[in-house]
């Protein structure tokens, strides 16, 4: 079995290759870049999925993820990592995913069941960069809130997203897909409520924050 140390600077490493994979992509390809942006929040959200498997105590992923807010943070005030900050739009998203991920590390240690950590993460790597994606080629049904515009295709591929990702996660328990059903809707509804009722790249931490809620009130059990 890895070694925490040796897990730690792995995934370390990895972190600071995909980084490295985007802003070779916005250098020398000249890739626009909310897609390299899109790239590095799909691929930290997926690496960030191997934590409970490769990390069993809560210290190596306090140390991953204040070194990496420390980075992002620097990195927009002194300009570089400019394949995740050089947007035109206001957002804190980047900086604010080191910590989401830390809640639902601690959340699931607590709770003793992996999908208080896995189904935010997954829904916020994967529902959100495809909901904005289908949202921007096909923006059919547009509205604003608070300032927030948003479309009905963006939506519906994140509810429908978000769905799948429940039933594929559940699908390996003992649950009947009776027991399924209400929870898997309830979460998708739930992060797709808040993905649409925020901006500046706060549903990083609303989406992960509704399926803990949500997971919390429907007390699915527990898949360890």
């Amino acid at each position: 079995m890895i070694n925490t140390l040796t897990a730690t600077i792995g995934l370390a490493t990895a972190f600071m290759v995909l980084f490295g994979i985007a802003e070779t992509l916005l250098a020398k390809c000249q890739i626009n870049t909310e897609h390299t942006r899109k790239l590095v929040h799909m691929g930290s959200g997926l690496l960030a999925l191997s934590f409970p498997l490769l990390l069993v105590s809560y210290v190596p992923v306090i140390v991953l993820c204040s070194g990496f807010t420390a980075l992002l943070l620097l990195s927009k005030k002194y300009r570089f990592l400019n394949s995740i900050n050089a947007v035109k739009r206001k957002t804190r998203g980047a900086e604010l995913f080191p910590l989401i991920v830390f809640i639902c590390f601690i959340t699931q240690l607590t709770k003793g069941d992996t999908s208080y950590y896995y189904l935010p993460l997954l829904i916020l790597a994967l529902s959100d960069p495809l909901a904005a994606y289908f949202g921007n080629k096909w923006p059919m049904g547009s509205y604003v809130f608070n300032g927030h515009k948003k479309t009905l295709v963006g939506s519906l591929v994140f509810f429908t997203t978000s769905l799948l990702i429940c039933f594929v996660f559940y699908s390996a328990s003992e649950l009947s897909i009776e027991n399924i059903l209400m929870p898997a809707l309830l979460i998708s509804a739930s992060a797709t409520i808040s993905e649409g009722l925020v901006k500046n790249g706060y549903d990083n931490v609303s989406i992960p924050l509704s399926v803990l809620i949500t997971l919390q009130l429907t007390s699915t059990a527990p898949i360890c």
